[in-house]
């Protein structure tokens, strides 16, 4: 079995279900970034969207699993829960995941810029925003 298929195993029956339905529901920023990311599109790398991340209660936007790299789209609604945010991101940075963050309105108006600093954090070239200072 591939190791893509053993890792959406993992994730609970319960945490899939609310991925599709996030997946159905996803925003227009949210939209732009698949379109430009899926099908290996973005440096040929396979991204996964609204990803029940296995052995957490999290369902990230995006996921790039050879890269470890999580790339979140944020509305709005982020600006009232940083700090759920935070411990969120602290949890899967703890698990091995690079997390890079986006708002909406930066991947709606500048798609361009956001998706070259993807690739820069998927080459671990350099320092992803957003990443905590672990110095």
């Amino acid at each position: 079995m591939p190791d893509d298929e053993k890792h959406i195993q993992m994730a609970s029956k319960v945490m899939v279900e609310i991925a599709r339905h996030l997946r159905q529901r996803q925003t227009s920023a949210e939209g732009r970034l698949w379109l430009a990311s899926r099908n290996r599109q973005l440096g040929r790398m396979k991204f996964r969207r609204q990803y029940p991340v296995p052995n957490t209660a999290f369902v990230v936007d995006f996921y790039c699993h050879d890269a470890k790299l999580i790339v979140e789209v944020d509305g709005g609604i982020h600006a009232a829960q940083q700090e759920n945010d935070q411990l969120r991101q602290t949890v899967l940075e703890d698990a091995g995941y690079r997390i890079a963050r986006f708002t909406n309105d930066d991947v709606l108006s500048d798609l361009k810029s956001i998706l070259v600093q993807i690739l820069n954090a998927a080459s671990r070239n350099f320092p992803l925003l957003g990443e905590r200072d672990t110095g």
